[in-house]
């Protein structure tokens, strides 16, 4: 199957930019005349007209600041790429992952069949810079055999940075994507308007706020990533926003949380919260990497397979009721 031409590229577009709306309302895509390097005036993105073998193909603004733009280049018929940058509002952790899920279910959504061959965490500049990103790559099973497609989703300070490219087997894909992060630093977005260096904590409102609430573990939770982060990342790398790619992050929370539980249990304290006693359960169990791993990271392989298949049995067995839920978690604020 050859890769959209021009003219269709608007519905290819459309599809593939779902993920990048960051408000409720229908879609309005347009196109942008562009001659020469195009610019993005809020994230002072440039595009030019040629990126090594790439030409730009078209522009597509979302809406009329073109704060959400989508600019694609191809290589005739063996290569398309599409570069989202979109705003981002404050980091919160969970974002970035929540992001690039949509993106990837974008993607499903248009080639139901496209099985998605692996995912995997990225940082720019490769192999170590600061700036981590998740990627996923497919083969569109419902498409000619050998056309494969992958998917990027950054943090850049305010903004977000996503790439797609579909491209034929055997294509230097690698390379292209160097090129076009090199024209699109994400350093360079992050610089603009950044998030700030200093964290803070977010409580559900919907949580009680008497003495003796759930209120007390959560905290809890909430001061525990902040312990993480101030141990583990330089302030000066967390204007990427937090990095909640980390499962360390996410055990350290829950350790907390369930030290703070036993705590008021032992005090006669407790609130009821079956949730929470859930928790219990399985921290006692020797479970909470794997649900981590579960519960945050589930799109990643886990780091031991025959581990996370006991874990999956021994959740149905036990707890086949479980749902997941959070009501704290870090941010970041100048």
């Amino acid at each position: 199957m050859p890769l959209p031409r021009s003219g269709s590229l608007v519905l290819a577009l459309a599809a593939c930019a779902l993920a990048c709306q960051t408000a409720p309302g229908p879609l309005r895509g347009r196109s942008v005349p562009a001659s020469g390097e195009y610019v993005q005036r809020e994230s002072g993105a440039r595009f030019p007209e040629h990126v090594g073998e790439l030409s730009r193909a078209e522009v597509i603004a979302w809406d009329d600041a073109e704060s959400n733009v989508g600019v694609s280049y191809r290589e005739g018929e063996r290569a398309l790429f599409t570069l989202y940058v979109y705003p981002a509002g404050d980091a919160r952790a969970g974002r970035l992952r929540s992001e690039f899920l949509g993106a990837s279910e974008s993607l499903q959504q248009v080639h139901p069949a496209a099985l998605r061959e692996n995912a995997a965490i990225v940082r720019l500049p490769r192999p170590d810079g600061p700036a981590v990103g998740f990627e996923a790559r497919f083969k569109l099973l419902d498409a000619t055999d050998g056309e494969r497609t992958l998917v990027q989703v950054f943090q850049c300070g305010r903004w977000f940075l996503k790439l797609r490219a579909t491209h034929v087997e055997g294509y230097p894909v690698d390379a292209a994507l160097d090129g076009l992060h090199e024209q699109v630093p994400c350093e360079a977005l992050a610089a603009r308007e950044p998030l700030g260096t200093k964290p803070g904590i977010d409580l559900d409102p919907a949580l009680p706020s008497r003495e003796l609430s759930p209120t007390a573990e959560w905290v809890a939770y909430g001061y525990a990533e902040l312990g993480w982060i101030s141990r583990n990342v330089a302030p000066e790398d967390l204007v990427f926003g937090i990095p909640d790619h980390d499962p360390a992050l996410y055990v350290a929370a829950w350790n907390a949380t369930l030290d703070a539980r036993r705590k008021l249990q032992g005090e006669g304290k407790a609130a009821a919260d079956p949730f929470l006693d859930h928790m219990l359960e399985i921290q006692d169990a020797g479970w909470l990497d794997e649900y981590v791993w579960s519960e945050y990271l589930g799109f990643l392989a886990p780091p031991d397979a025959a581990r996370f298949e006991a874990y999956s049995r021994w959740r149905d067995a036990t707890l086949p009721a479980h749902r997941h839920e959070l009501h704290a978690t870090a941010h970041l604020h100048d």
